[in-house]
């Protein structure tokens, strides 16, 4: 398992602009852009505070997909009128690892905990 990212904001990703590849390249490059990607997927864990200093411990694939479910009205802890906004997240490259996180989080039952943990992570990375 690898600790992908480690952030205190949620920002974009920026990038460079390969060179252009020879047709004999193409197809190699393609299949070991397929396999890459399947290997890949980014998984985030994260910990949201409210308006009202709420604290919300989460897992997600698409953590800007999911900090836009929060915000809007459902039920559950998080479905409330309060804005929700990332405090800090992790991302991670196996799906089991961060449900692992999430749930160690979780039963800290401590934001604050859970908070210094993610340091404890970033610093040993």
């Amino acid at each position: 398992v690898f600790l992908l990212e480690h952030s205190d904001v949620v920002g974009g990703v920026g990038g460079s602009s390969p060179s252009t590849p020879t047709k004999a390249s193409k197809c190699g490059s393609l299949i070991l852009f397929l396999n890459s990607c399947a290997s890949l997927m980014i998984f985030y864990v994260y910990i949201l505070q409210s308006n009202r200093n709420r604290h919300y411990i989460g897992f997600t694939s698409d953590l800007e997909s999911r900090v836009y479910k929060h915000n809007k009205k459902h039920t559950g802890f998080a479905g409330t009128s309060e804005e929700w906004k990332v405090l800090k997240f992790v991302t991670l490259s196996d799906k089991f690892e961060a449900l692992r996180l999430e749930k160690y989080l979780k039963s800290l039952k401590n934001w604050k905990k859970s908070l210094e943990y993610l340091d404890k992570i970033k610093h040993f990375c």
